[in-house]
């Protein structure tokens, strides 16, 4: 009975690791495949970086094929909406050849595939403050502009301008926007005594990315 019950666990822990590899696959950095972008001088003249880090810094992707890969070193150019890695190989920035669903950087999550909406794609990435299984989640979108700048007794000059917008979107539907104070809390109807209540308890702002990412992990423990 003790060897049939110990095939049982055996038996039953080989199909839960066999159905975890079935749901997110692990790559290796040397499975990634990519394209290497042309060198472009499109920046060269603009003050400012256009990326989220300016330096490279490892994150995690998963990928539309529900393919996972980890410590992988990454850059998002916000001007350019694109997500880059560096080969392993040549060190060159790529492109990944296949669809990303959401990365991971220095602990701050994008996630793409949500309704367009304000002149975003399914393919735009957002930043989800809170945590990224809320049913309910707060988007940030974030982006770079370049504009041209001038100054008193200077020639005019380029510079990128970050620019944000928030959204709040429920499951697959489309995103709605929302500003960045109080009136957000109206958008949890029923619920918006018991969230006030939370962050006066708790002294929360709702104009700081930080605090807003609580509020979300709270209302959806409702």
């Amino acid at each position: 009975m003790k060897i049939f019950g110990l095939k049982l666990v055996v038996g039953a822990l080989f199909f839960i690791s066999y159905a975890y590899n079935l749901n997110a696959q692990e790559l290796y950095m040397s499975d990634v495949s990519g394209t290497a972008l042309r060198k472009d001088s499109k920046y060269a003249e603009v003050e400012g970086t256009p990326f989220l880090f300016k330096d490279w810094m490892n994150g995690s992707v998963i990928f539309a094929s529900n393919r996972v890969v980890k410590s992988i070193p990454l850059k998002f150019n916000l001007e350019s909406g694109e997500i880059y890695f560096k080969s392993p190989q040549s060190g060159n920035e790529m492109l990944f050849s296949d669809a990303v669903r959401s990365f991971t950087v220095n602990g701050r999550t994008f996630q793409a595939g949500f309704e367009p909406v304000d002149g975003n794609s399914k393919v735009t990435f957002y930043e989800v403050l809170g945590s990224a299984d809320n049913k309910v989640k707060l988007l940030k979108k974030v982006n770079k502009t370049i504009m041209e700048v001038t100054e008193y007794n200077a020639p005019n000059k380029k510079v990128f301008k970050e620019n944000f917008g928030y959204y709040l979107v429920n499951d697959s539907k489309m995103p709605m926007k929302v500003k960045k104070d109080n009136s957000i809390l109206s958008q949890f109807n029923e619920k918006e005594a018991q969230v006030k209540e939370f962050i006066s308890k708790n002294k929360l702002n709702v104009k700081k990315d930080e605090d807003l990412a609580k509020i979300l992990d709270y209302y959806n423990t409702l």
